[in-house]
């Protein structure tokens, strides 16, 4: 069996989705799905277990998506194991490849990412366009979303840390000889449909990213800085190609805005909460 930790907090709108185009295709007993329903104040948790008895549901008042990561795991029982935010859409048939590769050479593997970008404004189409060309998504993305640990993999640490950058934590673990994304396997996440959203979400993730450099982690820090140094470079050229320009500056806005916002809203002192974008999950603007 493959066990699957889905930490889920207010996710009445996106949780069904998730379970049926994880179960759907799945063979009888292939799944340990532990779905852990963290400070909701809906009915995630009701849904969850509609969806399939066999989908053991653990409630826990505090929101916390670390909480709930070391919840989940505790509750697990099998390996290979995946840790799936509850707004992504994969499949069996997906997990069963990246489970294959977490069985033989990795011991943390995902998915390849796919953007759904339909019906969203220039801005937030033209952000993830040259998002999708910098070398964190480009050369093998590990989290977004979805990531797999081999038994192995798993005791590389002890547990989740409160910083919700659970996927990059994990990366910090592991030499890049160990980490693989699948290919012929998929996962899908949705763009935010509006760029005030999607400045939202960029502006925890560098609360995130703040408090990451700002820690005693040395594995952390250092992987976070070769990412940012890495990017920069990406986008030094990409500046200079034609009709990328003008989508670099706004990129680059972007993320002097979500900064600012940053430093404004989320002190290093308060635990940052939940990477989310509420425009796929209540329809608001």
């Amino acid at each position: 069996m493959i066990s699957v930790v889905i930490p889920a907090h207010d996710e009445a709108v996106t949780i069904e989705r998730c379970l049926r185009a994880l179960l759907s295709a799945a063979e009888e007993g292939e799944f340990d799905v532990i779905v852990v329903a963290n400070g909701c104040r809906d009915d995630t948790a009701r849904i969850a277990q509609r969806v399939d008895p066999t989908i053991r549901v653990i409630l826990q008042e505090h929101a916390s998506k670390a909480v709930a990561l070391n919840a989940g795991d505790a509750a697990a029982r099998f390996f290979p194991r995946i840790y799936l935010d509850a707004d992504v859409v994969t499949t069996a048939p997906d997990v069963r490849l990246v489970a294959a590769a977490l069985r033989g050479s990795a011991d943390v593997a995902s998915p390849t990412l796919k953007v759904n970008l339909e019906g969203r404004p220039w801005g937030v189409r033209s952000w993830y366009q040259i998002w999708g060309q910098l070398p964190y998504a480009a050369d093998g993305l590990i989290g977004s979303g979805i990531y797999g640990l081999s038994e192995a993999g798993r005791r590389s640490f002890d547990t989740f840390p409160d910083t919700m950058a659970d996927d990059l934590f994990v990366r910090s673990r592991l030499p890049e000889a160990r980490r693989l994304v699948v290919p012929e396997a998929i996962f899908e996440i949705q763009a935010p449909r509006t760029v005030r959203s999607l400045l939202r979400v960029r502006a925890r993730v560098s609360a995130v990213n703040r408090r990451v450099l700002d820690s005693a982690d040395d594995l952390l820090a250092s992987e976070r800085r070769q990412l940012a140094a890495g990017h920069r470079r990406c986008l030094v050229g990409l500046v200079r190609q034609p009709r990328q320009g003008l989508k670099v500056v706004l990129y680059v806005a972007i993320g002097l805005l979500a900064r600012l916002l940053a430093a404004l809203m989320w002190p290093k002192q308060r635990s940052v909460q939940w990477l989310r974008d509420e425009t796929n999950r209540s329809g608001s603007t």
